[in-house]
C-alpha cells in the first residue's frame, strides 16, 4: 500500500505541474529534481513495505518517513498555488511553505534526499534494495488499466451447500403458530448468514406468503432514529423516508406500528449484536396474530435467545468438504464455470480442506486463486496461512493475505470503502466518481475514460471477492455494492497503518483534526464542533448527519486544500463563501441538502469535475458554472436559472459526461453537438413548450451516450437512435407522433420507459421485436387504444413488465410463446381492463404479479383466489392485489 501512496503522490505532483505552469515558475526545475528524487526511492518502498508487512519496525519507520515526505510535498506545493491566487508571490510564498514546517521547496528537496540517502544506505547494509536509486519504479501495475470491463459479474452471490438450510428456515417463517415469531439465525463471523438470509428472503415460498417484505442491518454502532427510518425505507421506499424524516421518534415509532398493524409482513434484521438493539425494535413491531415473522442474523447466542425465548436459534453448519472444493473452484475459475485441471484440484482441494468449511475463507482465498495461473502460486497460497491456528484468529491472517496481494493500483481504491458505515449499501457510480477526483485512477487508456478504468477496479474487487455486488442496472453494471464487515474491519486497519484515512468518533477524537487527510463522519459528532487548525484534510465525506450543519461548517475555514466534499443529506443553509478558496476542490456533493443558492465564490472551483445539487431547489446560474472547464458530471433538479443565457456557453464544457437536469433552449442547437463526451442525458422543457426542433439533429451527434431521458410537452418523432451502440436505457415523456421504426431504437436497448406518449396504435408490435429489452414501463397514457397484444416469440428477453394508467385500455391478448423471460409483471390503474389475458397461465417464469387499482370486476375473485381470473394467475408464487 505504501507504494501506492507514494506513486499517487508522484502523479500529483506532475499533475500540478501540468496544470499551473505558468504559477510555478521558478520552481519548476527544483519540483522536477524531486519527483525524480521519489521516483528513484520507488524500488526501496516496494521491498520495504514487504517488510512492513512482516512487522519490520525499521521498514516501518523508513517508509513512514517517505510517505510523509511525499504528504510534505504535496502540501507545500498546493498551498504554495493556494497563496500565489490571494497574495504577492515571495511575501506569501515563504509563509505558506513556513506552514508546513518549510522554508523554501529547496529546503524541502534537501529533506527528501536526506531520507532517500539514510533508507538506501540502510537498505543496502541489510542486503536490500540494492537497485534503488537507479530511476524508473518497477511496479508497472500502477500504470496498468484493468481488463476486468468484460468480466462476468452476478449479482446473486455463488452460494453452495444452503439448500436445506434455506428449506427449513421457509418452512419456519411460512408454517408455524400465528404470532409474530423470531426466527434467528446464529453463527461465527464469514460463516454465511447473511447470504442465507438474503437467499431465504427471495425464496418463492416467501415472497409468495408474506403481503409486505423488508430488511435492515442493525451492525454494531446503530443509532435508534436510524433503525426506524430504515425501516420506514425498506418497506414503504426512499420518498416515505424523506417526509418522515421530520417527524420526532415517538411519532415516527407510531406511524411505522399503525402501518404494520394490518400487514403480514416479514423483516429481516441483520447483524444484531446488542439485545439492547432488538429490545428498541420489537415494540415498533406489532403482533397481529396474523402470521407476521422477524427474521434475526446475529453472532451472539444470548441475542437470539432474548429475541424469542419460544423460538430455537437456527444454527448455521460449516461447510463440508466437497461443498467446500466446490465454492473454492467456482471463485477460481468463474469464466470456466469451476472446472480446473487435476494438477490445480489436488492443491485446491487442500486449500478448501484447510479452511475448515467457513465459507468467507473459503470465498476470499478463492478470489486470491482466481488471478493465479501457474500451480506454484497455488502451492504458496496453501502455504501461506497458519491454519493450525484458531478459526477467529485465521480469518484475518486469510483476509490480510488476500489484501497483500492486491496490486498497487487496487490497494487505495480497497481501503477507500473505510469511509462508509457497516453494511452501507454504496452507489458504485458516485464511488467511482470520487476515486477519480481524489486522484487513484490517473490514467486514461485510449478511449476508455477514467470512470471505465476505475468500474474496471470495481469489477476486479468483485472477482476477487473483497467487496460484493449488491444490485446491477439492466444493461449487467453494478449498480450498488458492498464490503463483508470482516473486510471492512481490515481495510480499517490497514488505513490507520498506512495514514489513509480515519473515521470520525475512533480517530479524529474531541472534534479536532490535525493531519488527518481523509476523514469520514458516519456517526454524529455529539456535542463536538469539527474544529481545523492547519489541516491537510483532502476530503470530508459525510453520512445521515442531517441537521448537524453547524458543527461542520468550521471544516470551510481551515480546510483550504480539500479536493472532494459530500454533504449528502445534511441539512444546509447556507453554504458558505470560504468555499470559494478550495481551489482544489474537484468533487462538490450536495444532494438532498434542502439548499436553495451557491455562493457565488463556487466560480473560482475552476478544477472541480463533479457538481451534484441533485433534489435541493438550486438554480444553476451559466457565468459561474461555464469557469469549470474540468467538469465531467453535473446533476441538478431544476436546471439552469435562465435556458436562454447557455447559448454559446455550454458548449465550452467539452468534457462534460453527465448533464442532468437541464431545460432545452436555443443552446440545443448550438452548444449541444460540441458535447460529443455526454453518456447521460436529462432534458426537459417547462410545460406547454415543445422540445427544440434541432434536438434530433444534435442529439445524433452525441454517439457516446448511454443514458438519454427526454421530457417536453412533444418528443420529435423525427430522432433516430440507431447509431447510438452504448445506448441502453432511454425515457420519453411527452407526446409521440408515432413510435420509430424498429431500426429507429438503439439496437442495445435494455430499458425503455414511455410517458404521455398518447400513441393510438398498439406499441407492441414494434416493442416486442427489440432483441435486448428487458424492461419496459408504458405509464400515464402512453397508449390511448382499447386492445393490445402480445404475439409469438414477442419479447424475448423482456424481465419486467409495468402497465400503469391505460385508462383506455379494455383488452390485453398474450399468446403463447410470448414474453418467455417475464419475471415481473404491474398492472396500476387500467381501470377498463375487463380481464386479465389468458396468456398469463403460461408464463411459467412469472414470479411476481401486483395488481392495483383496477375494476372490480374481476378484482373480487382473484383476492377470493377463486374464478376464471384466479386460474390465471394461481401458479404466481408473489400476489399483491390492491
Amino acid at each position: 500500500m505504501a507504494e501506492s501512496i507514494f506513486t499517487i503522490s508522484i502523479a500529483r505532483l506532475k499533475e500540478l505541474m501540468r496544470k499551473e505552469p505558468h504559477k510555478l515558475k521558478g520552481a519548476e526545475e527544483k519540483l522536477s529534481s524531486l519527483i525524480k528524487e521519489f521516483e528513484h526511492a520507488l524500488p526501496f518502498i516496494q521491498q520495504a513495505s514487504e517488510n512492513r508487512a512482516k512487522n519490520d519496525d525499521n521498514a516501518n519507520n523508513r517508509v513512514n518517513q517517505l510517505i510523509s515526505a511525499a504528504y510534505d510535498a504535496e502540501d507545500a506545493i498546493e498551498a504554495y498555488l493556494l497563496k500565489m491566487k490571494h497574495g504577492s508571490f515571495d511575501r506569501i510564498f515563504v509563509g505558506c511553505i513556513d506552514h508546513f514546517n518549510c522554508r523554501s521547496l529547496n529546503r524541502l528537496q534537501n529533506k527528501i534526499n536526506d531520507i532517500k540517502r539514510r533508507v538506501v544506505e540502510s537498505a543496502l547494509e541489510s542486503g536490500l534494495g540494492e537497485n534503488v536509486g537507479s530511476g524508473e519504479p518497477s511496479d508497472s501495475s500502477m500504470v496498468e488499466p484493468s481488463n476486468e470491463k468484460k468480466a462476468s459479474i452476478n449479482a446473486e452471490d455463488d452460494v453452495v451447500g444452503l439448500d436445506e438450510d434455506t428449506n427449513t428456515l421457509v418452512e419456519m417463517l411460512v408454517e408455524g403458530e400465528p404470532r409474530r415469531a423470531i426466527v434467528s439465525i446464529v453463527g461465527m463471523g464469514g460463516l454465511g448468514k447473511t447470504t442465507l438470509a438474503n437467499k431465504v428472503y427471495k425464496h418463492s415460498r416467501v415472497v409468495g406468503h408474506f403481503g409486505d417484505r423488508g430488511c435492515i442491518n442493525v451492525s454494531q454502532k446503530y443509532q435508534e432514529r436510524e433503525l426506524l427510518l430504515d425501516i420506514v425505507e425498506t418497506f414503504w421506499g426512499d420518498r416515505q423516508r424523506a417526509l418522515m424524516e421530520s417527524m420526532d421518534d415517538e411519532s415516527l415509532r407510531s406511524k411505522i406500528f399503525e402501518r404494520l398493524r394490518a400487514k403480514k409482513y416479514l423483516l429481516v434484521v441483520d447483524d444484531v449484536w446488542k439485545v439492547e438493539a432488538w429490545e428498541f425494535l420489537k415494540d415498533v413491531l406489532p403482533d397481529s396474530s396474523n402470521g407476521s415473522r422477524v427474521l434475526l442474523t446475529t453472532r451472539i447466542r444470548d441475542v437470539a435467545q432474548s429475541a424469542d425465548p419460544m423460538t430455537s436459534p437456527y444454527d448455521l453448519r460449516l461447510l463440508a468438504e466437497e461443498e467446500s472444493w466446490e465454492l473454492l473452484r467456482r471463485k477460481a475459475f468463474p469464466q470456466m464455470r469451476g472446472r480446473c485441471a487435476p494438477n490445480f484440484e489436488e492443491v485446491g482441494r487442500e486449500i478448501a480442506h484447510n479452511c475448515g468449511g467457513l465459507p468467507l475463507q473459503i470465498v476470499v482465498l478463492g478470489g486470491l486463486l482466481y488471478k493465479k495461473k501457474k500451480i506454484d502460486d497455488w502451492i504458496r497460497v496453501r502455504d501461506g496461512v497458519d491454519y493450525e491456528l484458531p478459526m477467529e484468529d485465521r480469518t484475518p491472517r486469510v483476509l490480510t493475505l488476500s489484501y497483500s496481494d492486491l496490486p498497487s493500483r487496487l490497494k487505495p481504491c480497497f481501503l477507500y470503502f473505510t469511509h462508509y458505515p457497516e453494511d452501507a449499501k454504496i452507489i458504485t457510480r458516485k464511488l467511482i466518481r470520487i476515486w477519480v477526483a481524489e486522484g487513484l485512477i490517473p490514467w486514461q487508456v485510449g478511449e476508455r475514460t477514467m470512470e471505465d478504468v476505475a468500474e474496471g477496479y470495481i469489477k476486479e474487487l468483485i472477482m476477487r471477492c473483497l467487496i460484493q455486488v449488491v444490485e446491477t442496472n439492466p444493461n449487467g453494471d453494478i449498480k450498488t455494492c458492498r464490503i463483508h464487515d470482516l473486510l471492512l474491519e481490515l481495510s480499517i486497519s490497514e488505513a490507520k497503518r498506512e495514514r489513509f484515512s480515519c473515521i470520525y468518533g475512533e480517530d479524529a477524537v474531541g472534534g479536532e483534526l490535525n493531519k488527518e487527510r481523509r476523514l469520514s463522519v458516519q456517526h454524529g459528532l455529539g456535542n463536538s464542533v469539527l474544529e481545523c487548525k492547519q489541516t491537510q484534510l483532502r476530503s470530508l465525506l459525510c453520512f445521515r448527519l442531517n441537521r448537524e450543519w453547524q458543527k461542520i461548517r468550521p471544516v470551510f475555514k481551515g480546510s483550504k486544500l480539500l479536493r472532494v466534499i459530500d454533504l449528502e443529506s445534511v441539512q444546509i443553509e447556507r453554504l458558505p463563501d470560504e468555499i470559494g478558496e478550495m481551489i482544489n476542490l474537484t468533487y462538490l456533493g450536495l444532494r438532498k441538502t434542502g439548499l436553495k443558492k451557491l455562493p457565488l465564490s463556487i466560480r473560482s472551483l475552476r478544477h472541480l469535475r463533479t457538481l451534484d445539487v441533485g433534489d435541493t431547489q438550486v438554480y444553476l446560474e451559466i457565468n459561474v458554472i461555464e469557469k469549470m472547464q474540468e467538469l465531467r458530471h453535473l446533476y441538478s433538479l431544476y436546471g439552469f436559472h435562465n435556458k436562454n443565457s447557455l447559448t454559446g456557453a455550454l458548449g465550452r464544457l467539452t468534457n462534460l459526461q453527465t448533464l442532468s437536469t437541464v431545460y432545452a433552449g436555443e443552446w440545443v442547437k448550438v452548444d449541444l453537438p460540441n458535447l460529443t463526451g455526454l453518456r447521460r442525458l436529462k432534458l426537459r422543457n417547462r410545460v406547454g413548450e415543445p422540445l427544440h426542433e434541432a434536438l434530433p439533429t444534435s442529439i445524433a451527434e452525441l454517439r457516446d451516450l448511454d443514458r438519454l431521458t427526454l421530457v417536453g410537452d412533444s418528443i420529435p418523432s423525427s430522432i433516430i437512435f440507431a447509431n447510438h451502440t452504448r445506448m441502453f436505457a432511454l425515457r420519453l415523456e411527452g407526446l409521440l407522433e408515432r413510435l420509430p421504426d424498429i431500426r429507429g431504437f438503439p439496437p442495445a436497448l435494455v430499458k425503455l420507459t414511455l410517458i404521455k406518449s398518447q400513441l393510438e396504435q398498439d406499441p407492441f408490435p414494434v416493442l416486442e421485436r427489440l432483441p435486448n429489452l428487458r424492461k419496459l414501463h408504458l405509464n400515464a397514457r402512453s397508449h390511448l387504444g382499447k386492445r393490445m397484444v402480445c404475439t409469438t416469440g414477442g419479447f424475448p428477453r423482456l424481465e419486467s413488465l409495468i402497465l400503469a394508467q391505460l385508462q383506455e385500455l379494455e383488452e390485453w391478448v398474450v399468446e403463447g410463446g410470448a414474453m418467455p423471460r417475464l419475471g415481473r409483471l404491474t398492472i396500476l390503474a387500467c381501470q377498463k381492463m375487463k380481464s386479465l389475458p389468458d396468456g398469463l397461465r403460461h408464463l411459467k417464469t412469472l414470479r411476481e404479479f401486483e395488481l392495483y387499482y383496477i375494476s372490480s370486476a374481476f378484482k373480487d375473485g382473484v383476492r377470493r383466489r377463486e374464478g376464471e381470473e384466479w386460474e390465471k394467475i394461481k401458479h404466481i408464487p408473489s400476489l399483491k392485489i390492491g
